[in-house]
């Protein structure tokens, strides 16, 4: 529904894998209108089951989560992450070995390979110096964030701003967020459907408790629907059935 007027939202789980012979929804949460995406997801990092990959539009983006869901063996995919765009001419700063583990983050070495004649990581950033006629002889000069000063190459950025540039290249190579895309396709179709063919934005009931098992309800009808309707298009095509693994998008 609109986030501006009052009532609840629902998030939707659904597979999404291209083994699976019928996609089914798989997981659900109600809230009152005023949650955030980014909320939604929070709550539900910690029942992802492990190496499973979620595909998530930019409302839900988030480094933190990012990483919370890295450390359970849960990889995000987003279409798009909220915030600035990093400049396309220049290198992403996910091009740096840099280890960010914590207490032992140092800069190794940057694009072309050159170590720092030294670096030290406070308050959640990283400074770096490099060798000045190194830098200044590099072809990728042009395209380095490193600032060329008199003496030195310096480089500063936050831990964060690394991650996200890490994020940024995990997700938007063009192969992988075309094929994000395209799951996140899916979900938004499910979400029409259920609006119209199960009248989700328009249920008759009112207060949480009553419209979670009120949407509950209609997800099972709509999952039975598409077990019935998949099981037809598989009879008369004379093919077994057989439920891959799940792979989960989400929306609202």
């Amino acid at each position: 529904g609109d986030k501006k007027s009052s009532g609840y939202s629902v998030n939707i789980t659904e597979t999404c894998g291209e083994d699976n012979p019928i996609q089914l929804i798989v997981d659900y949460m109600v809230e009152k209108n005023t949650i955030s995406d980014q909320d939604f997801l929070k709550k539900a990092i910690p029942n992802i089951d492990e190496e499973t990959t979620v595909y998530l539009d930019g409302g839900y983006s988030s480094v933190e989560l990012w990483q919370e869901a890295k450390s359970n063996n849960v990889d995000l995919m987003f279409t798009d992450m909220i915030g600035s765009k990093p400049d396309p001419d220049k290198l992403p700063l996910s091009s740096f070995d840099v280890v960010t583990k914590e207490k032992e983050e140092t800069i190794l070495s940057c694009p072309a390979g050159h170590k720092p004649l030294y670096c030290y990581f406070n308050k959640g950033s990283y400074s770096a110096r490099f060798d000045i006629h190194i830098c200044e002889s590099c072809p990728m000069k042009s395209q380095c964030p490193t600032n060329l000063k008199k003496r030195y190459g310096v480089l500063k950025f936050s831990k964060k701003s690394y991650i996200t540039s890490l994020v940024r290249a995990t997700c938007f190579d063009n192969e992988t967020l075309e094929n994000s895309l395209s799951k996140r396709a899916g979900v938004e179709g499910c979400i029409s459907g259920l609006k119209r063919g199960q009248e989700l934005a328009k249920l008759p009931v009112r207060g949480k408790l009553k419209v979670y098992y009120y949407t509950e309800l209609k997800m099972i009808a709509a999952n039975v629907k598409r077990v019935f309707r998949g099981i037809k298009i598989m009879l008369e095509k004379g093919k077994l059935i057989h439920q891959g693994r799940s792979v989960p998008i989400y929306g609202t």
